[in-house]
Order: structure tokens, then C-alpha cells, then sequence
């Protein structure tokens, strides 16, 4: 099973005369923390955002990116996981070891 995760990307870039780089640099930087947490790329996309204004305001509409990851989670990952979880709970609740420990 696909386990998906998206990220906002960065708003309101501003670069220099020839710095397109910087601007690549920023999306670059999220896609490789995501990738180091094991999270893969899958894709970017754009959505439009309108945010309802106030009385006798118009309404502010805005851009943003939105990357997107994805992970495989195997069936057996999420029973491993809650299976640690109780064994935990049963441990601090019989106080066999202490809560700051674990």
C-alpha cells in the first residue's frame, strides 16, 4: 500500500538578475530532506487557493506549490508498530521500567 505525503513548497520566490538557481536550490533542499526521511518523489503540482474575504473585501487568491511523496508501506508495517505501541503501555503500566527510559 502507497502512503502519500505532500509538502508546500516555497511562496513568493524572489531572485536576482540570472539566479534562477536559488530558486531551484529551495525545491531541491525539500525534495532531499523528504528523500533522507525515505519518502520518494512523485511529482509537483499547482493549486489555487481563495481565501473567503471579510465584508466588502474581494477575495485574495493565491498560488502554491504542492510536492508530492510517497512511501511503501507494507501490510504487516502498521500491526509491527501498534504491537511496540501496546508492549510499551504494558511496560510503563506495570512499572517495570521507568517512563523516562523508553
Amino acid at each position: 500500500m502507497k502512503k502519500f505525503k505532500i509538502v508546500e513548497g516555497p511562496k513568493n520566490i524572489i531572485v536576482g538578475r540570472k539566479n534562477s538557481e536559488e530558486a531551484l536550490k529551495l525545491f531541491e533542499d525539500i525534495i532531499n530532506k523528504e528523500v533522507s526521511q525515505g519518502w520518494e518523489y512523485h511529482s509537483m503540482e499547482t493549486i489555487t487557493i481563495t481565501e473567503k474575504p471579510g465584508c466588502f473585501q474581494k477575495p485574495e487568491i493565491r498560488y502554491s506549490y504542492m510536492l508530492i511523496f510517497y512511501k511503501e508501506e507494507r501490510w504487516w508495517t502498521s500491526l509491527i508498530i501498534q504491537k511496540v505501541i501496546n508492549i510499551k503501555e504494558y511496560i510503563i503500566k506495570k512499572k517495570l521500567i521507568k517512563k523516562d527510559l523508553l
